[in-house]
């Protein structure tokens, strides 16, 4: 008991005291604090109303931080459309036994909707254009929209010509939380837009320089890592009309900085341009199979090879050179039976690497009538096995992991 004296601060010692004077002293502090901390979240937060004092003490930041190492996460969120006749979305957030440990209500919905998380926070793209966001901050409820007004700085009013475009969240260094958005402009030019979450300046979009190169639009071509933005870059060989850049390997990546908002020159080499190995030679020329994600804040790149029914999840492990080259090691190779991936309607999506070393992945299958299952599973890279977590009946607009703080969601 010695260490969790040693490691407690002053306030929590006080909340621990007035927790056990409220136990009438039948029970040790010590031993009070330890018992709560083998609970899950949902039953604490109930305990809060037995007194004012244990409300302290499971509300105390020390407290809160010891229960989050003890009952590691994350969650798994879920998009549901919810209410009896529809229209309304609602956040799911699951653990991996399948149980359901909050749901969050976001707001209405017109429209369809495209979802993305970030730490603590989830945004709805609510128009085509990606323009109007909800953004909802699954710790404490809150939703604030971010408007779809566009501070213009360039001669041209960007709104009048950009479509499609699907925007990224993420965290910069700063600490902002910030919404960039690439969208088409024209047949082959981009433009780029970024929104910062609770920013002063009336909200709204500020137009920023346009990627360096063409990037890829769409799900899974782009995600934040430690406050940069990655995004697949289109190959030369994509253009028609003759090559709009010298970049023509399927894995280059572009990176933008949410702190400074500037993307930077070099092009990131993935792992089939960065590798010399035959696994390299074997993947050249698949850029339509190559997605990116991220796995525990590391930045992943998917390799989808259809014909042998398999995944290559490819971790980036250090930095990159001068010329943009970049160590990567392919960490995981998921395979699945031909019957199993002629079901497969969507894709296998990596969500998390759980401590065991299992992954939590999203997976669509197509059933009969056309019907689409919607499973949160595992799998077991030492067994090269799935096992189905909880199937979603809801119609679903996106899925996320939360890694906010677990106790102070409810």
């Amino acid at each position: 008991m010695a260490s969790t004296t040693s490691i407690s601060t002053a306030p929590a010692d006080r909340s621990i005291r007035a927790a056990t004077t409220c136990n009438d002293g039948e029970l040790h502090s010590d031993m009070l604090r330890e018992v709560l901390l083998r609970l899950p979240a949902r039953q604490l937060c109930r305990l809060r109303a037995v007194c004012r004092a244990w409300r302290s003490l499971i509300s105390d930041p020390a407290f809160v931080a010891a229960h989050a190492s003890r009952h590691p996460g994350p969650l798994v969120a879920v998009g549901v459309i919810a209410g009896k006749f529809g229209g309304m979305v609602e956040l799911v957030l699951l653990d991996m036994s399948g149980n359901i440990r909050k749901r969050v209500p976001a707001g209405g919905l017109r429209h369809e909707a495209k979802m993305l998380t970030h730490g603590h926070l989830a945004a709805m793209a609510l128009d085509g254009q990606c323009l109007r966001v909800r953004v909802v901050d699954m710790e404490s409820g809150a939703v604030s929209l971010v408007p779809d007004r566009i501070q213009v700085e360039h001669a041209s009013d960007p709104r009048s010509q950009a479509t499609g475009g699907v925007p990224v969240l993420g965290r910069a260094a700063s600490g902002e939380h910030k919404l960039l958005r690439i969208s088409r402009k024209g047949r082959d030019d981009q433009v780029c837009h970024v929104a910062t979450i609770g920013g002063g300046g009336g909200g709204g979009w500020t137009e920023r320089p346009a990627p360096p190169v063409p990037v890829f639009l769409g799900h899974g071509r782009a995600v934040v890592v430690d406050g940069i933005a990655y995004f697949l870059v289109q190959p030369a060989r994509n253009f028609w009309g003759g090559a709009r850049h010298d970049f023509d390997e399927p894995d280059g990546i572009a990176s933008f900085d949410l702190a400074t908002e500037q993307w930077s020159p070099t092009i990131l080499r993935g792992p089939v341009s960065s590798c010399t190995d035959d696994t390299a030679e074997h993947t050249a020329g698949y850029e339509s199979r190559f997605q990116l994600t991220a796995l525990n804040g590391r930045l992943v790149v998917i390799h989808r090879n259809v014909d042998h029914c398999s995944m290559d999840l490819w971790f980036r492990t250090g930095c990159s050179s001068d010329e943009g080259r970049a160590p990567w090691h392919r960490r995981y190779v998921i395979r699945y039976d031909s019957e199993e991936a002629r079901r497969l309607a969507g894709a296998v999506d990596p969500l998390w690497e759980l401590d065991d070393g299992r992954l939590a992945v999203w997976c669509l299958f197509s059933g009969g009538y056309g019907r689409l299952h919607k499973v949160l599973r595992t799998y077991d890279p030492s067994t090269n096995a799935f096992a189905d977590v909880k199937e979603i009946e809801e119609e679903c607009v996106g899925v996320g992991v939360y890694t906010g703080d677990i106790l102070s969601s409810y």
